[in-house]
């Protein structure tokens, strides 16, 4: 089973300190996620919007065993979690971890089970999370939109080069 997390969803509902910046909610978040799961086996991703980050780009990485994907610029992380799943070969291998209805309406019309930030925690604190499977490939899969503004990006780069 693979876990497409809905970041900030958590972290808003968690209703963490409201006197940190966003950024340091978030890394305090990451940092205890991370704790909590990393000793179930399973392969979670954390998707944030990338707002904040500079446009074009887009942020892939790990911290422990939690992939994290901070979409970008003018991609929401609902956007991204949504087109994973119409991309998956296998939508019903993803469980996406959200409270925001909207987001569960769709992914939940591709197959996709959908699980509330609440519902995950109960899992988490009684380690009942499915496990997976060592050789088990997460997935994911870059979207039409997300590749032809990868095409987009490359192709810009190379004329500049020739000039």
């Amino acid at each position: 089973m693979f876990y497409l997390v809905d970041g900030y969803n958590f972290v808003f509902r968690l209703g963490l300190k409201k006197r940190f910046s966003l950024q340091k909610q978030r890394e305090e978040f990451i940092k205890s996620f991370s704790s909590c799961v990393e000793k179930l086996r399973v392969h979670i991703a954390l998707v944030f919007d990338g707002k904040d980050l500079p446009e074009g780009s887009y942020t892939r990485g790990n911290w422990k065993d939690v992939e994290l994907i901070y979409t970008h610029h003018g991609l929401s992380a609902d956007e991204y979690i949504l087109a994973q799943v119409q991309n998956a070969l296998k939508p019903k291998s993803i469980t996406v971890v959200t409270s925001d209805r909207e987001l569960a309406g769709k992914v939940g019309l591709y197959g996709s089970r959908v699980i509330t930030i609440e519902e995950f925690m109960r899992l988490i604190l009684k380690k009942n999370l499915p496990k997976t499977s060592a050789r088990e490939k997460p997935p994911l899969r870059e979207s039409g939109y997300q590749f032809e503004r990868l095409l987009k990006i490359f192709e810009e780069r190379l004329k500049n080069e020739e000039i």
